[in-house]
């Protein structure tokens, strides 16, 4: 197979994109007890930022964990 370029570069996803899209996604969902199901999306992050705080790539950690 011949080595091709990319006509456009690599996308970069930061965690704030993930957030966008997950806005989108779940935009008038709620959860069990009646809360928006991005309020729990919201936790997930917070937490995952607390708890990985210092590894090398917090931003992708929080992408992964929850898209918020």
């Amino acid at each position: 197979m011949p080595d091709r370029k990319l006509v456009l570069p690599p996308l970069v996803r930061t965690a704030r994109d993930a957030e966008a899209f997950a806005r989108h996604a779940h935009l008038g969902q709620f959860d069990k007890v009646g809360d928006t199901y991005i309020c729990h999306l919201e936790r997930v992050a917070h937490r995952v930022r607390v708890f990985a705080a210092g590894i090398s790539d917090l931003d992708e950690a929080v992408q992964v964990a929850c898209p918020i």
